[in-house]
Order: structure tokens, then sequence, then C-alpha cells
């Protein structure tokens, strides 16, 4: 489903099977999509882009998605607007991450189930993202912030489980991300690629260290480290 509209509203749907992305938010449109299922799309579910205004996604599921596609495309892409919302969502067993939000875009992630994705959320080119109350298992990276330099991230009371590489990963150019309450491990790596580092190992900064310092710089943050 493609649309150019002023204002598409999306309700009680199943979509399903689409050679290339569920539902497509582009040109000015706002989208309020609710209590809808999109699998099986090649490309992903929702792809907010090209100078979309605004995307709002409630207690919608997203399922099995990118499979065939050659490149790990996200389930939800939000590459445009402020003040996109996905809110009480599933999003389960994705080739790519959860949710990537990238260009600048700014998106609010709150009590969402992300599991079976290698990546739950990635955020990165100066984006804006708050993450709230959100569930994450089954994953190779919890939050992925590398190259988000100084964008922000801001975490509150989340849970991340088995994350088998890395719970926060970033880079020592990029704004250190903020948490409240439950707090997470951060791994800074100064390799460029998320394919290097599988092969090359990571500094592990205590994650209450950076919640006390969350202006330091990163190359003092990086100092501070423990192995």
């Amino acid at each position: 489903m493609v649309t150019s509209a002023a204002m598409l509203k999306i309700s009680d749907t199943v979509i399903t099977d689409i050679e290339t992305v569920g539902i497509d938010v582009s040109n000015g449109s706002h989208a309020h999509i609710q209590n809808s299922t999109v699998s099986r799309c090649k490309e992903g579910s929702v792809k907010c882009h090209s100078a979309a205004n605004r995307v709002e996604v409630t207690r919608c599921k997203f399922v099995n998605n990118c499979h065939q596609s050659a490149m790990a495309s996200p389930a939800v892409l939000v590459s445009a607007g402020v003040g996109n919302v996905i809110k009480e969502c599933e999003i389960t067993k994705t080739s790519g991450p959860g949710v990537s939000v990238t260009n600048g875009a700014s998106c609010t992630i709150h009590k969402c189930i992300l599991k079976g994705n290698p990546t739950a959320v990635q955020v990165t080119q100066r984006s804006h993202c708050n993450i709230r109350q959100c569930r994450m298992s089954e994953l190779s990276i919890g939050v992925d912030a590398l190259h988000n330099l100084s964008g922000e991230i801001c975490m509150k009371d989340n849970t991340i489980l088995s994350a088998s590489r890395a719970e926060v990963l970033m880079t020592p150019q990029d704004a250190v991300p903020t948490m409240q309450g439950r707090l997470h491990k951060v791994k800074i790596s100064d390799r460029t690629t998320r394919d290097d580092i599988k092969h090359h190992p990571t500094k592990v900064v205590s994650p209450r260290l950076k919640q006390q310092l969350p202006s330091v710089q990163k190359s003092s943050l990086s100092k501070k480290s423990v192995k």
C-alpha cells in the first residue's frame, strides 16, 4: 500500500505477502495505523520516508518480514518526520532491525515487544529516539547506535534479554545514550562497520558510570572503560 494522501488511516487490517513494503508513507503524508497485522512483506512492514510528515502506529503486529530481500531491511523504517510514535506493537522475526530510525528523524517507541530480530532498534545519522518500557529478546544487539553521532537516544525502564553481541552498541564519536530506571551495558567499538565488530573485541562501559556522567566526552569515557 503506497500513499501520498494528506492523511492515511488504517485500522483492523491484515496486509501480507507484498513484494515491496506493506505500508509506504511519503510526500507530506500523516499516517495513523492501529490494530493491524503486516507479515511476509519483502521490504518491510512500514516505511516512513521522503518528506513524510508523521506516522503513528498503535497495537500492531509485524511478523516475518524482509526474509526474501537481499538486504536486511527493518520491519519499520522511520527516516522522515518528527513526533513519530510506535506504541504497544509486536515486532518479531524480521531479517533486519525491528525498528530503524535514521536521517535525523525522531521517534518514540513505547511498550513494544521486539523479539527474534538481529537488532531490536537501530538509530543512526543524528536521529532522536525515545525508547520506553520495551521488551527486547532473542537478538544480537538491543540498541544499535553506531554512527548516530550527535543524535539523542533516551532509554527508560526497558528490558533487554540475552543480547549475544551488545545490549547497547556505539562508537567513541557517538553521543552517549541516557538511561533511567533499568541500566544496560554499553559496548564501544572503534570499528567503522557492524561486520567489523563481529571479529574484533569491544570495550564495555559501566552503565552506572555512563548514567552519572552523561556529558563526558567519548575519549574520556573510553579511558574509564572496564574489561
